[in-house]
Formats: structure tokens, C-alpha cells, sequence
């Protein structure tokens, strides 16, 4: 924060002229650069001969972005600025996560969500707000729902090489910060009828859970219960850390270990709503608790792994940190699967070659002769399942008698596996890839479409509970 504090003194002391620019639109330049020049140095896709966009993005968005933070005049400006740069790359694994919590909110006392067939829906309302959950938003102060989404959301938050994920960004529009200067819509019209938005602060306690029900995520914390003759296993994320949350996931694959027997002859739905991804690592440690490891090793055998690391100096120290932390976690595989990767960047860097390659042989295990799972499984995803969670579908969906239902999945790219930097202004963390798959069993930006699409209406525990039943019901009826 020490440049934060220096850039606002200077303005204080100096000319009008040289304050002319305020001091956010000063470090919004500084943090643009920043991100060009750690992608540059430091990132796959930019000397990648297969996807030349990465790098006349990295250059041609550089200017309207330097033009956009002239304008910067508080915190929520200088977002916006710096997101609309990493957002041109069509990328979600190149990004800027805020050091800082923006706790003092206004909101128009409703949430919209966005629904598959891209219309937009209030999700959440205040009893006194003129509207009702269900209402269709048709327009604000003679903006179409389609222009609010291009305004507010389209330019900072949506990837658009996955169309589908746009309207998954709604939920977005009728919140902001306190000192945001951004107009608010104050007419609304919905299906409904016309409605006056009044807006009243709030603070982020108080509306994160109402954030949560108009994304439509579900239980955020890992768990199993059980609904009706259904069990719920519940992954909002494969992000596990710090020791209370590494302490946390042992106790869950120790409850699902537990619960194997009852599970592999049951109904039960891996709900991996709001997963946006962590470490594949404990992806296929809690899938063997079901399946067993062979069945697991037999699917992930088959993906050729082929990586080409970024070779630069940040990136190595990156691994390096990732063998300590797979060491000390207990993750030998991990820790010398870090290791190859290492090695390969040390010796590309001293051949001046851009990439070190690891090749990890192809040696397809057997299949094993049963499969312990005799009930039905169903993979519940919706629009936030990336990274990690992609991968997890990439096994889910290869195992014998398993079902992808409920909503299609984000996407992501050849370019995985992330590290982060601060940026000079101490205000966000630049988030970015280190390496590059050559031969992946999605493409680049591909996403996962469900087998049986979710049929409408709110997605609850409940609801997907009933849902998941009566699929079984059927399908073993039809046998």
C-alpha cells in the first residue's frame, strides 16, 4: 500500500497541472503495465505460435486500456480499468484478484440471475421492492437487459469465447460500491411492470448471501447429508490451503471413506456448483473413495500430459514453491511432478528456448474387472465448474455409469496452473498460467455440454435432490 499512500501525498504538494490525472488514474497505468510486462516475461501463450491472440492482445489492448484509466477517479474505476485489459484475453486464468474487501455496498434492494436461454431474472428481492422473484428484466432507463449486460459486465467479467457465460455475469447489475461513481438505473421495466429502483447501502456481510442465491450456488462449504434417498456430496471448491482447510478436506474423504458402502450402491449427486477450481490433486482423492484408485488411475492414464513450461526465472521460483508445499502436504506424485517441471525451465532457460517440456508416457492401466459403484451417480454442474473442476469432469464422465446433468460447464484453456504476483500498487494480485498442455482431451475454450440439460426453475439441494430420484427412478424402470 506504500504506493498508494506516496502517489496521494505527491498530488497533495504539487502543481494543479501535475494533479490533473487523479492519483487512481496514475496507478491504473502503473498496475496495466505491470500486468503487460509479468505476461510478456512470463506467460505460454504469449510466444505460442497456436493462438496468435494472446499476443496482439497483450499490445492492441494495452492503449484503450491506458486511454480508460485518464478517467479513473476512485477504487471501482481503477477495477475496471485493469479487469477490462485481462479481460480482453479471453482467458480466465489470466485475472487480478483484489487485495482489498470493498465492504461499504449500494444495492436496488433486488439481484437479477441470468437463466440458460440468456433472459435475465430477478433471483433475490427485498419485500418492498417492486418486483418479485421470477420477474423478467426487459429494460433500465431504455436499456434493453442485452445493453445493460454490454455496459456494466460484458467489457470487465465475461469471457467471449464461451457465449453462454455472459448471462451467468447478471448478477452483477444492480450492486456496486458506495463511492462508485458508475450510473446507477434508477426506471426499471419487467415483465412485471415498470418499477422506480431505489437504491440503500448496505455492506458486503449482509449481501453475500443474497450475492450467492442470484448466482444460484449452493452449500459453500464441503459436505454429505442426505435428501430424501439421496445422497449430496457437496465440492464448492478444490482450493484447499491454509491447515484448517487441508484439515477440513481429510475429514471429508474420511466421512465419504466411511460412507463408501451405503454411497456405491445408492443415489448419489457430486454437486460442484460454484466450483471454480483448485487442485486436481484432491479431485481424484475424493473420486477413490467411490471408485477406488485403480478405476481412477485406468481413466487419467489415458490423457497425455504433455506440458511446455514458460521458462523465466519468476516461473521457476513459482514451482519450487509448489514442490515445498506438495512435500509438506503429503503429495509425493505432486511434489515430483513439480520437480520434473523445474528442471525442464531451468535447462530450457539456459538453451534460451522459451519452453521446457515434461512428457509424462502414455501407459494406459488396465481396467479394473468390476466397477464397485452398482447405483447411480450424477455430476451436477453449472456455469462456474473450471479448472480443476473441468478435470474432475474429465474423470466423472469417463466412469462407468455416471450421468453429467444440470447446466453446461465454463471452459478454460491450454493454459493452466496458476501463480500469483502483487501488483506495484499492493492493491490486487496478478493471477497467470505457467504452462501449456500440447495435447489436451478438451480444446482450447471447449466446454462440457450435460447429458440430461436441467429441466427449469430454481436449482436447489432440494430440487436437484427430487430431480436426481426421479432419473433413477426411470432409468431403472427402463431396464
Amino acid at each position: 500500500m506504500t504506493r498508494l499512500v506516496l502517489v496521494f501525498v505527491f498530488c497533495l504538494v504539487a502543481s494543479g497541472i501535475a494533479c490533473a490525472d487523479s492519483p487512481w488514474a496514475e496507478l491504473a497505468r502503473t498496475d496495466l503495465k505491470a500486468v503487460h510486462d509479468t505476461l510478456r516475461d512470463n506467460h505460454p501463450g504469449i510466444p505460442d505460435p497456436r493462438d496468435p491472440h494472446y499476443r496482439i492482445w497483450l499490445e492492441t489492448g494495452l492503449a484503450p486500456a491506458l486511454k480508460q484509466a485518464r478517467d479513473a477517479r476512485n477504487y471501482d474505476d481503477y477495477l475496471r480499468v485493469v479487469m477490462f485489459y485481462v479481460n480482453g484475453f479471453s482467458d480466465d486464468h489470466i485475472a487480478v484478484y483484489p487485495v482489498l474487501q470493498e465492504r461499504l455496498l449500494t444495492w436496488a434492494d433486488f439481484l437479477v440471475g441470468g437463466k440458460p436461454d440468456g433472459t435475465v431474472h430477478v433471483a433475490v428481492a427485498w419485500p418492498d421492492a417492486g418486483v418479485k422473484i421470477g420477474d423478467t428484466l426487459l429494460s433500465c432507463d431504455g436499456k434493453s437487459a442485452d445493453a445493460l449486460l454490454r455496459e456494466r459486465t460484458d467489457p470487465y467479467y465475461w469471457n467471449a469465447a464461451i457465449p453462454h457465460a455472459r448471462v451467468l455475469q447478471a448478477w452483477r447489475l444492480f450492486y456496486q460500491g458506495r463511492q462508485d461513481e458508475q450510473a446507477k438505473p434508477s426506471s426499471c421495466v419487467f415483465s412485471s411492470g415498470t418499477v422506480a429502483v431505489h437504491w440503500h447501502n448496505t455492506n458486503v456481510d449482509e449481501l453475500q448471501p443474497k450475492i450467492d442465491a442470484a448466482r444460484g450456488l449452493g452449500a459453500r462449504e464441503l459436505g454429505l447429508h442426505k435428501i430424501g434417498e439421496v445422497w449430496m456430496i457437496t465440492i464448492p471448491t478444490f482450493n484447499f490451503q491454509t491447515d484448517a482447510q487441508l484439515g477440513q478436506l481429510k475429514s471429508f474423504v474420511a466421512m465419504l471413506n466411511a460412507h463408501a458402502p451405503e454411497l456405491r450402491k445408492g443415489i448419489v449427486v457430486l454437486d460442484v456448483r460454484g466450483n471454480t477450481g483448485g487442485n486436481s490433486s484432491w479431485a481424484t482423492e475424493i473420486l477413490a473413495t467411490l471408485w477406488g484408485q485403480n478405476w481412477i488411475d485406468h481413466i487419467t492414464s489415458q490423457f497425455d500430459e504433455t506440458v511446455d513450461w514458460r521458462a523465466s526465472p519468476a516461473n521457476i521460483a513459482a514451482v519450487e514453491d509448489n514442490v515445498a508445499f506438495a512435500r509438506a502436504n503429503g503429495l509425493k506424485d505432486n511434489a515430483a511432478y513439480y520437480e520434473r517441471g523445474a528442471a525442464a525451465m531451468r535447462a530450457a532457460l539456459a538453451k534460451g528456448e522459451p519452453y521446457g517440456r515434461t512428457v509424462e508416457p502414455v501407459e494406459i492401466t488396465p481396467q479394473p474387472s468390476s466397477n464397485p459403484v452398482t447405483g447411480h451417480v450424477y455430476l451436477f454442474t453449472d456455469g462456474e465448474c473450471a479448472s480443476s473442476c473441468l478435470i474432475f469432469t474429465d474423470i466423472v464422465r469417463r466412469l462407468p455409469g455416471t450421468q453429467h446433468i444440470g447446466f453446461p460447464t465454463f471452459a478454460d484453456t491450454n493454459y493452466i496452473d496458476n501463480t500469483n504476483v502483487l501488483a506495484p500498487s499492493g492493491l490486487v494480485y496478478i493471477s497467470y498460467s505457467l504452462k501449456m498442455y500440447v495435447h489436451r482431451v478438451r480444446k482450447n475454450n471447449e466446454w462440457y455440454e450435460p447429458q440430461i440439460k436441467w429441466p427449469g426453475g430454481p436449482a436447489t439441494d432440494n430440487t436437484i435432490a427430487a430431480w436426481a430420484e426421479d432419473l433413477a427412478q426411470r432409468k431403472a424402470e427402463a431396464k
